[in-house]
């Protein structure tokens, strides 16, 4: 397995650490030759080491900020959000399932 070249440009900030001392991080990272992305995944604490995570194009970021923005404004409000849920096996209103999950707070969940 040929290795996996990436490049942090910059480090933005750290999200939780576990007790491996493994951190959750947000990075700017060149992945081999392609144009940078914004980079949310756990690092060994040399960086030599990643977990899964997801890359984020600018505009996918932005558009993060603002849902997490919605969702945030929410918490600090008395409106119930809405959030859709797509299941990965079709469900029917028959199985009793809703459509959608709501909740007033975060710490709700």
């Amino acid at each position: 397995m040929a290795k996996l070249e990436f490049n942090i440009l910059e480090h933005f900030g750290t999200l939780s650490t576990n007790k491996s001392g493994w951190e959750l991080q947000l990075n700017l990272v060149q992945w081999g030759d392609n144009q940078p992305k914004f980079d949310v995944r756990t690092w060994s604490p040399d960086q030599q080491k990643m977990g899964k995570g997801v890359t984020l194009s600018r505009d996918e970021l932005i558009r993060l900020h603002q849902i997490m923005g919605q969702v945030l404004a929410a918490e600090h409000s008395s409106a119930t959000l809405e959030v859709p849920i797509t299941y990965s096996n079709p469900v029917t209103a028959d199985d009793g399932y809703e459509a959608t999950a709501t909740w007033q707070k975060l710490d709700d969940l």
